[in-house]
């Protein structure tokens, strides 16, 4: 019986995937030296209750690594709602923007603004179901730069960050001061260890 790596026979008749490996999924360029949006993919609906979520792990220049986490609704239809989209990151570098939009039914592009005019956005991690959950939909990697993103796009905010956390009822507004002069002081957003931490430290967590 033939040798399975990843439920793929070692046999050269299919591709292997090995995840997390030093290897990117994919990257893309846009445009050299000019500055813009990258749409870096599309999401695209096939089937019912598409709402098993996807992350997908994000490089560019001068910031560090950040998570894209995307969830749909769930519906017994292939035109669901988004129930999540947001980025993870304690960036400390400059801050770049994400955003998506709705281009077609069932259909949802991605993208991520370059920071520098050279700016190569990498890819390096992608996480999704497999099996059934993970066929309810498809993700296509794309490499198209714009300057100006198409109407009706949303912006994504970062799921850790002191202001979310306030905004969504985790922490006091005494609190969030106090965490906010120290974040100013350090001039970087805290992390979800930290933020955990001190939080707990005040009683408000």
């Amino acid at each position: 019986m033939a040798r399975k790596i990843n439920g793929v026979s070692f046999d050269g008749s299919a591709d292997i995937n090995i995840p997390r490996s030093d290897r990117h999924i994919a990257v893309m360029i846009g445009q050299q030296g000019a500055y813009g949006w990258i749409k870096v993919c599309t999401i695209k609906v096939i089937g019912t209750y598409a709402n098993h979520p996807l992350k997908f792990t994000v490089s560019q220049r001068n910031v560090p690594h950040y998570d894209v986490v995307f969830m749909f609704g769930s519906t017994n239809n292939t035109d669901p709602p988004i129930s999540a989209a947001y980025y993870i990151s304690d960036q400390k570098g400059t801050v770049s923007s994400v955003c998506y939009v709705k281009s077609a039914t069932s259909t949802w592009d991605i993208y991520i603004r370059k920071i520098e005019s050279y700016d190569h956005i990498f890819i390096s991690d992608y996480q999704k179901a497999d099996g059934y959950e993970g066929n309810q939909y498809t993700v296509t990697w794309k490499d198209e730069q714009v300057s100006v993103l198409p109407t009706g796009y949303v912006q994504l905010s970062n799921a850790i960050s002191v202001a979310t956390a306030s905004a969504n009822g985790l922490m006091s507004a005494a609190d969030k001061t106090k965490l906010d002069k120290i974040s100013s002081v350090e001039g970087w957003s805290m992390n979800s260890e930290i933020v955990a931490l001190i939080g707990s430290a005040l009683g408000t967590f």
